[in-house]
């Protein structure tokens, strides 16, 4: 649709008329500017302020446009915009909106009000500045007129229902033009040929469709009527036939006639006209429409030699063939299917062709063709029918809906092939099918069973494998490592007795004696950590520093509070997993730090371990298809999966790696140990009179607590008053003696070192106790610290150092 600007709707010199007498009635200076390209439409009462001087300046007309600019920016449809520009003049500006666009602007002004006074030095600075001639400019100045509010309300009152009128006049001519253009556009794009005829039968107008009909052109067309474009012999038919019509003022309803083309050629047309008369019912000619039939005209004619086609092809094939019209009833049957069913096209016309189906598919198989009838689209059937010999056949039927010329649908043709070998072949394989698919059952029953019991069992296998594994470590730490304690302590006292000749072969054997301490205490961390019996959270603390201390990589650990699932293999499971991600971390990444973090998801109950990195990357499909890549994750992969875990990784060669375990997990309710109960009363305790300081040794193994008191007791200073061989009996013992220092195991039966100090710090605050343990300090030195210990040492550490540790919590 064109952009019609306001000029093309409205006669801008009647518009000028009207703005010239407002202005003589108000005073009121107006102009009327195009929005689209900001020419003046129409302008009356300016002033010379503004046309000698203000829009003459190039400077002092960029304030003007800055006030033009700043009243179109700030329109609303209805409503008027006041400006004071920065030449010092007011401004009005109401916009003229037609159909929902902004295709004017009516500006009032410019003008003061009458309570406000013009700064005149203002004025007389600005003509100055600006090189005007002050005395003709200020002469210009008093002529502004002045308004009062009062006014300036009537002034826009009126010029609103001005702008109201001018807007209903310009919607009412752009309703007519667009009106205009859709019925031009209409005629003159329709694909018939629009006509219209004087009384006399002779064209006046005619659409310039009919060039592309006939090869004339309009003007060659337009004088002549309809019959000089016609043969002599097809003139002499139709003249008969019209001069009735027109000489009764009848309408003209789909004639069909033929024309002769510039070319020569002839062409078929359906004419259509309407008699148009004035309002006095006066005659004036015909209007109406040629539609160019000629390809309808040469399809029914190949229509008419297909269908001949059609017949002697049908009849000559062997396979059933028939044609119905749109309601279902049998138009026509080939030879095979009057010898199939052994009837004429008479005992089959309309509907009788229903009774030749069996009753037990007749209505199934005709609503199907009733509906594909009604909804015109293909139909396909099966049925089972008596032939000609008495004979059961099944038959298999398609149809395809067929339609005329014009579109109008008028039936079905179709086919029905005898399928009754193919029918009882397709029951023969379905009865195959079926046997065939119960043993397949059958063998998949059986495969799942299996697939069961084996999963059981390598669940099974792997949880016997991390008690081993457990087994081994406790055998290490509990047996093994207390008995080379136990030797070392004996070494030492020995290493302070023998003769110096042998003092060198004594150091020796010492050291020996350390180096399978360390080298039992990394067998134990390999085969099953002992820390893990405190649970996954704890276990991975204590990873992340061995990894940082044994390794050198650093990783960053993040993890919910309560983490720790209630599976003892699934623990240990993940404990090994995780550590063999992080050492693939440290042996392919080419990096020294990675991210581990461990959440816990109830809604799922499933537990999620990401291990990530920014390091060097790999193909996860490599990964996961072989063992023998190097990383693991083919063997942790299948344990997942056999636990009904799944493993997730996303990596590239080049682009670092987030491998994430998935593992499900059942409720676990945390159950708060009340084995221990706090004593409030709070027990004084004496100390002898010596100087000496009494100890308490408290360890499982009898060897070491044998070795220590031996080896404490060569001190001076110190006093061995008992020894314990569990937590429990810690306690007692420290109730009964009130020793100055326990030496506190940690591991230990019935109730450990850490819940033991809890309860003796609880109830005998002045005892001080110094935690003992195979493992490195700052595995379990932290939760002894908190418990209340004072101190921490390792039992294969320096007895100087037990001694430090002693005589500082003293």
């Amino acid at each position: 649709m064109k952009n019609y600007c306001l000029s093309d709707l409205i006669e801008i010199e009647a518009l000028q008329n009207m703005a010239d007498s407002l202005y003589q009635s108000t005073g009121m200076p107006l102009g009327i500017i195009d929005a689209i390209d900001n020419s003046v439409l129409v302008g009356a009462g300016w002033q010379d302020i503004c046309t000698k001087f203000h829009r003459v300046h190039p400077k002092t007309l960029l304030r003007c446009q800055e006030s033009d600019n700043y009243i179109k920016d700030h329109l609303k449809k209805g409503e008027a915009c006041k400006y004071k520009c920065k030449n010092g003049l007011w401004d009005i500006g109401i916009p003229i909106i037609v159909s929902g666009k902004h295709l004017a602007t009516m500006f009032l002004g410019q003008f003061f009000y009458e309570d406000e006074i013009p700064e005149r030095n203002y004025f007389v600075d600005q003509g100055e500045k600006f090189g005007f001639d002050i005395d003709v400019y200020l002469k210009a100045l008093d002529q502004v007129p002045h308004f009062n509010n009062e006014k300036i309300d009537y002034i826009l009152s009126y010029n609103k229902s001005f702008i109201g009128f001018i807007t209903k006049l310009a919607e009412g001519a752009l309703s007519n033009k667009i009106a205009e253009k859709k019925f031009r556009t209409l005629v003159e794009n329709t694909v018939e040929w629009v006509w219209q005829t004087d009384v006399n039968g002779h064209y006046t107008y005619v659409s310039p469709q009919a060039e592309k009909m006939m090869g004339y052109t309009v003007k060659e067309i337009i004088g002549k009527s309809y019959f000089d474009f016609m043969s002599s012999d097809e003139a002499g038919r139709i003249i008969p036939m019209v001069s009735k019509m027109l000489a009764n003022h009848e309408r003209i309803a789909g004639l069909e006639n033929t024309l002769i083309a510039k070319d020569g050629s002839e062409k078929n047309f359906e004419t259509n006209g309407t008699p148009l008369f004035d309002e006095n019912r006066n005659f004036l000619g015909y209007m109406g429409t040629c539609r160019d039939i000629t390809e309808r005209k040469h399809s029914e004619k190949a229509l008419h030699e297909s269908e001949q086609r059609f017949r002697i092809m049908a009849d000559g094939t062997p396979v059933m063939i028939w044609v119905a019209d749109a309601k279902g009833n049998i138009e026509y049957i080939n030879t095979a299917y009057r010898r199939f069913f052994g009837v004429n096209l008479a005992q089959v016309l309309g509907q009788n062709w229903q009774p030749l189906v069996h009753e037990e598919n007749r209505e199934k198989y005709v609503g199907a063709f009733m509906q594909a009838l009604k909804d015109q689209k293909p139909f396909h059937a099966t049925a089972l029918v008596k032939n000609a010999n008495k004979e059961w056949r099944w038959l298999e039927s398609y149809g395809s809906p067929r339609f005329s010329a014009d579109g109008k649908f008028c039936g079905m043709v179709g086919s029905s092939p005898d399928i009754t070998e193919r029918k009882q072949a397709e029951e023969n394989l379905h009865s195959l099918n079926k046997e065939l698919e119960q043993k397949v059952a059958e063998y998949t029953r059986v495969a799942r069973d299996r697939a069961k019991k084996l999963q059981k069992l390598v669940g099974e296998l792997t949880f016997v494998e991390q008690k081993e594994r457990q087994r081994l470590a406790k055998i290490l730490h509990d047996h093994l490592q207390q008995l080379l304690v136990g030797a070392r302590m004996n070494s030492e006292i020995l290493c302070r007795s023998v003769a110096e000749k042998h003092e060198k072969v004594a150091k020796k054997a010492l050291d020996l004696i350390n180096q399978s301490i360390k080298t039992s205490r990394s067998l134990t961390t390999e085969l099953y950590p002992l820390v893990l019996q405190q649970g996954l959270s704890a276990a991975l603390k204590w990873t992340v520093r061995w990894m940082n201390e044994n390794q050198g990589l650093t990783v960053d650990l993040q993890t919910d509070l309560q983490i720790d699932p209630k599976q003892e293999d699934v623990t240990a499971f993940l404990y090994q997993s995780i550590r063999e991600l992080l050492l693939n971390v440290v042996k392919h990444s080419g990096v020294k730090s990675a991210r581990l973090e461990v959440v816990r998801d109830e809604a799922q109950k499933q537990l999620r371990v990401t291990v990530s990195d920014q390091g060097a990357g790999f193909d996860p499909g490599v990964a996961l298809k072989d063992e023998g890549t190097g990383f693991g994750l083919f063997s942790i992969q299948e344990r997942l999966q056999l636990m009904g875990g799944s493993i997730e990784i996303e990596s590239s060669p080049g682009n670092g790696a987030d491998l994430s375990l998935i593992v499900p997990l059942e409720t676990k309710e945390e159950i708060e140990d009340d084995v221990t109960r706090k004593i409030r009363a709070e027990i004084k305790k004496t100390k002898p009179g010596e100087d000496k300081i009494r100890i308490l040794v408290v360890d499982d193994h009898t060897v070491v607590r044998q070795g220590l008191s031996t080896l404490l007791g060569l001190h001076s200073g110190i006093e061995m008053v008992g020894e314990a061989g569990d937590g429990r009996e810690a306690v007692e013992k420290a109730r009964e003696l009130h020793p100055d220092v326990i030496l506190m195991d940690i591991n230990m039966p019935k109730m450990d070192g850490i819940q033991a100090t809890r309860i003796i710090r609880s109830e005998l605050p002045c005892v001080r106790i110094v935690g003992l343990s195979m493992h490195d300090k700052q595995d379990q030195a932290d939760q002894m610290i908190q418990a209340g210990a004072s101190a921490y040492c390792t039992k294969d550490g320096s007895t100087d150092e037990i001694l430090s540790a002693i005589r500082r919590s003293d």
